[in-house]
């Protein structure tokens, strides 16, 4: 579905930046670190890694990626 949004939108020429990230001081987060043994900052790492590999799948490409 996203993607056929953003072809939507760069079809009718405009320009597209999808934007992301993780949250590693929620509750929930904080919740999910614990039970997997993890902190909440390598908990939110490996999800992004998992983000990543699903990106590649479906062929969303980073054209540009700012860490802050």
């Amino acid at each position: 579905m996203l993607t056929c949004m953003i072809v939507a939108q760069r079809l009718q020429g405009k320009k597209v930046r999808f934007v992301t990230g993780t949250d590693e001081h929620g509750e929930k987060i904080a919740e999910a670190a614990k039970a997997r043994g993890m902190q909440p900052q390598e908990h939110c790492d490996s999800v992004v890694e998992e983000y990543k590999s699903l990106w590649t799948q479906v062929c969303i490409c980073l054209t540009a990626l700012q860490m802050l």
